[in-house]
């Protein structure tokens, strides 16, 4: 028996070598370098203007400053998830024209958010929005000070992309936006109901809020 075990002594130390790695190989998210706490209030700060090109008509929407706010649950695992009650749009146009735009993120019907563990490898980090019923963006369309065109647009998820132990996360994809009502006289700014789409671009900093701490996808 003790010539066994000798035997295979060196086969377990192969195999507990082996999981190590294995074992370290899980997903934290951190702040300021320490492993956030469950229920870590989080911010995403535009670093570059949110930009949607429509098609059918083709036109520019632009916002110059974009804020979302949220809370993360727990800081670790295979895929960790959060919520985002609240997204702040400035200083938008849509074609050229002052718009309002105001989205359905709050504390009731909050967006998750879903961050998918990086590949391996690559160092990749993916995160997902999305809502139940939808995520929408009211657009409001002013002409002369007035309200001329209503535009709802909906987007069942968006895509953002980044990389490990870095806090920017870039948007991706195409047709993430359709148009899916509108009204007021001036109502062909929108666009086709159910035809227009949008393709939106843009980055953002992800902080902790309050104290505007680094967050980031780490592999431990």
């Amino acid at each position: 028996m003790k010539k066994i075990l000798t035997v295979l002594a060196p086969v377990f130390a192969i195999v507990a070598f082996m999981a190590i790695p294995a074992m370290a190989q899980a997903t934290q998210v951190q702040c300021g370098g320490v492993e956030c706490k469950e229920g870590e209030k989080i911010k995403g700060v535009a670093t570059t203007n949110l930009t949607t090109t429509t098609q059918n008509p083709t036109k520019t929407i632009v916002c110059t400053s974009s804020l979302f706010e949220g809370t993360l649950g727990a800081p670790q695992g295979e895929d960790i998830t959060g919520t985002l009650t609240k997204d702040t749009l400035g200083g938008c146009s849509l074609g050229g024209l002052t718009t309002d735009i105001a989205t359905n993120a709050s504390t009731t019907a909050p967006w998750t958010l879903q961050v998918q563990q990086p590949e391996a490898g690559t160092g990749q980090v993916t995160a997902h929005l999305s809502a139940t019923g939808g995520m929408t963006f009211t657009a409001k369309v002013q002409i002369f000070g007035l309200v001329a065109a209503t535009c709802v647009f909906e987007a069942s998820s968006i895509q953002l992309m980044g990389e490990e132990k870095v806090d920017t996360l870039a948007v991706e994809g195409t047709n993430q936006f359709l148009l899916v009502s509108r009204s007021g006289s001036a109502a062909g700014e929108c666009g086709t109901v159910g035809t227009t789409t949008g393709d939106l671009t843009g980055s953002f900093q992800t902080e902790t809020n309050p104290g505007n701490a680094a967050v980031v996808v780490d592999m431990s």
